[in-house]
């Protein structure tokens, strides 16, 4: 387990010096050490097959074809941000954002496989949208003149928000119900990696999308390049305690 650990901590530090590049601006260093921050943690989740007994092949592929999409869609949305050609730019900023859904896809489904489902759970994947939904509309934050503007500027993009919220929600929801089930260390790791990514998610959406600028803004970047670099180290961990 070394191994998994030592990669999955460098995986977690790149995602630190990403954040470091995401912070001033520097696109294509950003580019490059996010993408090998990204390779370490698909690494990292094949170290862990290696270590893991036979017993959970589905589990494995399922959470190793997640960070695929993940390491894809880091290295899109990226690129992105080089792009000079608008059209090129929207292209990659679409696919990106398809590839981490699909990916949280994988980890919903494979998380229900885990263990019978309980029902009341779904009531939890409402949380997360319902959070969304109050930091896109109400008025907390006072402006220089005085008025007051939710925290989210998120205007025509409050559906996709609130569809993308829910997905999130139910991540978190089909990560309890293994918790639950499970009983031992893979499903704490595994809902302790989903909470994780949902407060990157939420940084991520406050950062690009707030309604005023302040001060700290700019040091967003490093809660959702963190977190998410952790959450996606310990789905990779998880592979080898299941």
């Amino acid at each position: 387990m070394t191994a998994v650990y030592v990669l999955a901590g460098f995986s977690v530090l790149l995602g630190g010096v990403a954040a470091y590049f995401g912070k001033n601006e520097s696109h294509l260093p950003k580019l490059l050490v996010k993408t090998a921050a990204s390779l370490l943690f698909c690494i990292a989740a094949l170290a862990a097959f290696l270590r893991s007994s036979t017993d959970s092949p589905v589990y494995a592929a399922s959470i190793a074809l997640a960070l695929i999409l993940g390491l894809t869609g880091d290295i899109f949305l990226a690129a992105e941000a080089l792009c000079s050609d608008k059209k090129t730019s929207s292209v990659f900023l679409i696919f990106g954002g398809a590839c981490f859904l699909t990916g949280h896809l994988f980890y919903i489904v494979i998380f229900f496989i885990l263990a019978p489902i309980i029902p009341l759970v779904f009531l939890l994947a409402l949380v997360v949208p319902a959070m969304f939904l109050a930091l896109a509309l109400v008025p907390v934050i006072k402006t220089e003149d005085g008025k007051r503007v939710p925290i989210l500027g998120a205007g025509k993009l409050l559906i996709p928000f609130l569809i993308y919220a829910l997905i999130l929600g139910l991540l978190l929801s089909s990560a309890l119900n293994a918790y639950l089930h499970l009983n031992s260390v893979a499903g704490s790791v595994v809902l302790a990696a989903s909470v994780l990514f949902i407060l990157s998610d939420t940084s991520l959406a406050i950062n690009g999308f707030s309604s005023v600028n302040f001060k700290l803004k700019p040091y967003l970047n490093y809660p959702v390049f963190i977190l998410y670099y952790i959450a996606q180290a310990l789905f990779a961990i998880s592979i080898a305690l299941i």
